[in-house]
Formats: structure tokens, sequence, C-alpha cells
């Protein structure tokens, strides 16, 4: 089955949205392989194996000094890169990959890949629902709003992406996670 799908699924929407929860279940469901990305952040003890790969911020510079990036960003402190080599390793291959990202990316991956990424972007729950979920995850309320604040624009930002005309396929709020993977699923099923 995983022959048929896009090559790349990339996953937008802000922090405590459930890019992760939906990336683990269509990965569940179709298979998949991971698309490392580079970071100058500590490691966690919820990274999957071979989902980051950690370096230094002068090793990080070096690389995007020698242009191994496709894409790279600071967010919350912190340096993350995509490399060119993984991220062609992945479009070429026939197992399929879901991908969480920023939708700053999205002009130049759609670029990189001829337009054979399949973009789907979550809306935004409600506030509360977010400080919730994202104090959840490690108990700290000042770090849970400061990437309420660093995300707060992420859905205007695909609402103008779209307006130009990049395919962004949009599956909004659903207090039901597997209701949002029903959503994605049709949407996958309709570009096989």
């Amino acid at each position: 089955m995983g022959q048929y799908l896009p090559p790349l699924t990339a996953i937008t929407g802000a922090s405590g949205a459930g890019k992760t929860t939906l990336e683990n279940a269509l990965r569940s469901i179709y298979g998949g392989r991971i698309l490392v990305s580079t970071t100058t952040r500590l490691p966690r003890t919820t990274d999957r194996d071979g989902e980051y790969e950690h370096i230094s911020r002068q090793d990080f510079f070096r690389t995007v000094l020698e242009r191994e990036f496709l894409t790279w960003m600071r967010f919350v402190g912190s340096y993350y890169g995509i490399r060119l080599a993984p991220f062609r390793e992945v479009l070429t291959n026939l197992t399929p990959c879901f991908r969480p990202i920023t939708p700053e990316v999205i002009p130049r991956w759609h670029e990189a890949s001829g337009g054979s990424i399949l973009f789907l972007h979550l809306l935004s729950p409600p506030e509360a629902v977010l400080r919730y979920r994202l104090s959840s995850r490690d108990g700290d309320e000042d770090k849970a709003q400061r990437r309420i604040v660093a995300d707060r624009d992420i859905d205007t930002t695909i609402e103008d992406l779209i307006r130009k005309g990049f395919p962004i396929h949009v599956i909004r709020y659903l207090d039901n996670p597997y209701e949002q993977l029903r959503e994605a699923q049709g949407i996958i099923r309709a570009h096989i």
C-alpha cells in the first residue's frame, strides 16, 4: 500500500494542535520512515530513535555555511534544519514519510520536491486546550505560554500561503483525534 502514497506528507499546526499524534497514527497505519531533523537543542526523553541529530551550534552553523540544509530556522532558542541528502532520499523512496513542519518551509519544500509533497495543516484548538496540552508535556507553564505566543499567527500564515497558490489541505479542529485522522486519510486517499 505504501508505494502508492505521496512520498512525503508534511503536517503543520500550532504546538499542541496534534501534529505528532496525527503523524504517529498515519505511520502506524501506512508504515513510514523518519526524515531526520538536525537541532541544537538538548535531547528530550520523548524524542524517538532517529528523529533528531543533535549537534552543537558551532557545527550547525558550519553546516549552514556549507549549504547542506534545505531549510533551517530558529525556534524558541534552538536551531533546527533539514539536510538536503535525507530530504532527497525520502522523495525517491517507496516508503512514505510523515513529518511535522513549520509553515515557513512550505515554499522551499514545495519547490524542491517538484510539488510531490502532500501538505496538511491542523487548525489551532482553543488557547485553553493548547495551554493544557503544552503544560501537560513537561509541567512548565511559562514554556507553554511562550510556545502559544510563538505560534499565535500560524493559521493566518497558512491562509496566506493558500492564497498564494500553495496546495495545503486544512483539517479543522476536532476534539477527537480519530476524527482528524479520518479527515487526513480521506485527503491522502484522494492523492493516491
